[in-house]
Formats: C-alpha cells, sequence, structure tokens
C-alpha cells in the first residue's frame, strides 16, 4: 500500500487542488511513483462531453500523471455545494465503502498516494452520518492543512487544528496558501505556528494569470516544495 497524505483545507476554495498539484509534480518529477485521488467531486465540469472532477483533471494535467482520471474519482458530482446536498440533489447514493475500496486499490499500485478532500473537515460527504474527518479516520492517513495567509486565517486555521488533534488524527504540515509578502502574513503564520506547535510548513505565492502556463507553475511548485521536504512528510 501507498504511503499516504490528507489535504484538507481551513475552508472551501483555499487551494487545495493547487497545492496537490505541487506536491504530486514534485514527486513524480523526481521519479518516485505518485498519484493524486479525489473521492467526491462537486461543482463538475464537462470535458470531451462527461462529467469530470475538474480538480483531478487539473492535478493529473499540471502533475503530469498517467494514470486514468476515472480511477482519480469515485463520484462526480454537477452541482456547486456540499456534497451531500449536491448527492441529493441529483438522487445519487454515495457509498463510503465504494470510496474505501478505491483508495486501496488506487493505494496498491503507487508509492505514494495524495488525496484531496472535499472542502473543510466537517463537510458532509452523507447527511448526518458521513463527514470528510470520518473518511480519514478510515483511511488511517495523516493530513496536510492548507490555509490562507491574510486576515482570519489565525481563526479558521487553529480551529481546524484543534479539532483534528481531537480527532486523534495528525498533522504533518500546514501550507500557507496565496502569500503576497505583507507583513501581517509573515505575523499571521508566526502566531499559528506557536498556537499549533506545528512546525513544519511550506508558503505558496499568490500567483498572477500567467501562471496558468503550465512550465511556469511547475517551476514555483519546485520552489515552494523541495522534494526531500515533501519526503519526510510520509
Amino acid at each position: 500500500m501507498a504511503k499516504s497524505l490528507f489535504i484538507i483545507g481551513s475552508d472551501t476554495d483555499v487551494g487545495k487542488t493547487m497545492i496537490t498539484a505541487g506536491l504530486s509534480y514534485v514527486l513524480n518529477n523526481n521519479d518516485y511513483n505518485v498519484c493524486s485521488y479525489k473521492p467526491v467531486q462537486s461543482g463538475g465540469i464537462y470535458y470531451n462531453n462527461i462529467l469530470t472532477a475538474g480538480d483531478a483533471l487539473f492535478v493529473k494535467n499540471m502533475a503530469d500523471l498517467n494514470e486514468d482520471i476515472a480511477k482519480m474519482n469515485s463520484y462526480c458530482l454537477k452541482e456547486a455545494v456540499s456534497p451531500h446536498r449536491a448527492a441529493e440533489k441529483e438522487q445519487v447514493v454515495l457509498a463510503k465503502d465504494r470510496i474505501i475500496s478505491d483508495y486501496q486499490a488506487l493505494s496498491g499500485e503507487y508509492d505514494y498516494l495524495i488525496v484531496e478532500g472535499a472542502g473543510g473537515l466537517i463537510v458532509p460527504i452523507i447527511r448526518d452520518r458521513y463527514y470528510i474527518y470520518n473518511m480519514i479516520q478510515d483511511f488511517e492517513i495523516p493530513v496536510v492543512l492548507v490555509t490562507r495567509t491574510g486576515v482570519g486565517t489565525i481563526n479558521h486555521t487553529c480551529l481546524t487544528v484543534s479539532y483534528l488533534k481531537q480527532l486523534g488524527i495528525p498533522i504533518k504540515a500546514i501550507v500557507f496558501n496565496g502569500y503576497e509578502g505583507h507583513d501581517y502574513e509573515d505575523d499571521n503564520i508566526d502566531i499559528i505556528k506557536e498556537i499549533s506547535g506545528i512546525d513544519t510548513t511550506f508558503v505558496f505565492p499568490k500567483l498572477s494569470e500567467e501562471y496558468k502556463i503550465k512550465e511556469l507553475l511547475q517551476y514555483e511548485f519546485e520552489k515552494a516544495f523541495p522534494v526531500q521536504k515533501v519526503l519526510e512528510l510520509f
């Protein structure tokens, strides 16, 4: 079975997909056998006329992964709302057994597997029964927490860290995404490190539109995520 990490966010749209792509790319680019997995995607996109997990597709393309996109995602839902609500509206039955089975199957084919969650830690997958944190517990893997650098991040990040610790879920690192170089961002990062007690951190910059160019983005991945430091997370 692969050595695995679960990428969790302090909030929605915090940059989990970007960071999943970055970690996957540096491992793959340094000849490590790696893949990513997106158990549930809401807000899917149409690609080749098929509803597709856009997050998994982005990671596949930016990290140069060769895996079939269908194996990188178990459920893709159309509406961009919480997975449990999208599934209810679209009359899709989400089965945790299938998610666990798909994860295990993919894990058996790779040395490293990076799993991307949906939104934050307490996002429901199945109403009143199954949450993102339950999935992490079922996979029995540690997390990397992706968070912001601006106003509000201290509260969001430290509350998420506190709940992860209550659940007994190991936290390997915090990734501060969207850094712009302001002094208050540096202070936020310092305070979060002090409160959380988590010393392993990465900082990824806020990127301009030109970084949609694949090669430029991959260059930033290499700068932000030194491969040896990434390997130490597993």
